[in-house]
């Protein structure tokens, strides 16, 4: 087992985060995710990364917040509490995980912003590490 990272991120309200990307070399090795939430539920998307530098190129322009503009090749709603542990099998290749912390992504409806809070509404403190296991 290779570990891509092992570290903590806080992904505010209505804000995503990109990590990697990672590469899977082998048609028998997977990316094993896991993670620990302390805040609102998030979702968590794997793309390809061809798909991945749109997105965040779009996203670090402030273009308007949108959905992936191409296949969610896997994923998981991340909750508050347990460790989520997902092992996602991809083909060879070079991959995102990305922290949506937004209504536009996944299937995760993050809470309604508040007014007074300039951030908007409750940030999600995500610990995690992505691996690069066998199946």
């Amino acid at each position: 087992i290779y570990t891509f990272a092992n570290e903590s991120v806080e992904v505010q309200w209505n804000q995503r985060d990109f990590m990697g990307p990672f590469e899977v070399l082998e048609s028998d090795q997977q990316l094993q995710v896991r993670m620990m939430l302390q805040g609102p539920a998030v979702d968590v998307l794997v793309v390809h990364k061809q798909v991945g530098d749109i997105w965040r190129d779009s996203y670090q322009q402030g273009h308007p917040l949108a959905a992936p503009p191409g296949p969610v090749l896997g994923g998981a709603a991340l909750q508050p509490g347990p460790e989520l542990r997902n092992a996602f099998r991809v083909p060879p290749g070079q991959y995102y995980i990305v922290i949506d912390h937004t209504q536009y992504a996944g299937t995760v409806m993050p809470p309604a912003g508040n007014p007074l809070n300039p951030l908007g509404g409750p940030a999600a403190i995500i610990s995690y590490s992505v691996q690069l296991g066998v199946r």
